[in-house]
């Protein structure tokens, strides 16, 4: 992407579906995320970080999903 100061930078972005209700995502949506960070090398801090500024844990979400956090 190029940012606003015309600064490049990879990134990761999701595209909400159009007729998406925004909230809290699924355990199992997490999950599918969290495996995402482990298949390409990023930190899941990073997840973990955006997860509890959002208002819940990574760790719960995984757990209620099935997955033991790594």
């Amino acid at each position: 992407i190029t940012l606003p100061q015309g600064i490049s930078a990879k990134a990761m972005v999701y595209i909400m579906n159009k007729s998406a209700i925004p909230g809290i995502p699924s355990p199992y949506y997490i999950k599918t995320i969290y495996q995402g960070y482990l298949d390409v090398g990023i930190n899941t801090t990073y997840l973990a970080n955006i997860c509890g500024n959002c208002g819940f844990s990574l760790e719960q979400h995984l757990i209620k999903a099935g997955q033991h956090p790594h």
